[in-house]
């Protein structure tokens, strides 16, 4: 792998994620980029709580930039990989500023926390993370806000037989190359087979 995007909210929700991804960039030689994307408020939210004016929305990305590169500092100390930090500063959501990273640069996989859950899709999921995994082309690991790393040793692939099955199988592969796990394909039927 050549590179690994991290998506960094810059709280505790992001800490697992950070380190799953450094874990990963570190065993596979790969650059590690941590992405904060910094959502400017709508003209609504900026009318009721004054964060509209451009002197604000520069000081938010001073300080999200700033905290950015603390936490990336850090990252590279303690697991000596080469690591960069972008903040992006995006009208609309997530997904618009993660889409404009991916189409910058070739990412292998993206890796971001998750941390609330309001139904079975988002307790499985998260909000955000449900909602890049149906817009992001390239593999996405979800992991669990308070998720403390451990070397994949045994993956479980869920296969509805279809074609992109063996393509994605050698993608796992890939990715986990260094940690060398066992992958199990599973296939639940409803009917016997």
């Amino acid at each position: 792998m050549k590179r690994i995007l991290c998506l960094v909210d810059l709280n505790e929700t992001s800490k697992a994620a950070t380190e799953y991804a450094a874990h990963l960039a570190k065993r596979s030689s790969a650059e590690l980029v941590l992405l904060h994307v910094l959502r400017l408020p709508t003209l609504q939210e900026a009318a009721v709580v004054g964060l509209g004016h451009p002197d604000s929305t520069q000081e938010r990305e001073k300080e999200a930039d700033q905290k950015l590169l603390n936490y990336r500092i850090v990252i590279e100390d303690q697991f000596q990989i080469p690591c960069r930090s972008i903040v992006r500063t995006e009208a609309i959501n997530l997904n618009k500023g993660v889409e404009k990273e991916i189409e910058k640069f070739d990412y292998e996989v993206i890796v971001m926390g998750t941390n609330g859950a309001e139904n079975f899709q988002q307790f499985l999921f998260g909000v955000h993370s449900e909602r890049l995994a149906k817009h992001v082309k390239v593999p996405l690991i979800i992991v669990p806000e308070n998720y403390v790393f451990k070397e994949p040793r045994q993956i479980v692939y869920a296969s509805d037989y279809e074609k992109e099955d063996v393509a994605v199988v050698k993608k796992i592969m890939k990715l986990t190359a260094g940690f060398n796990p066992k992958i199990t394909v599973l296939h639940v039927s409803k009917e016997p087979s």
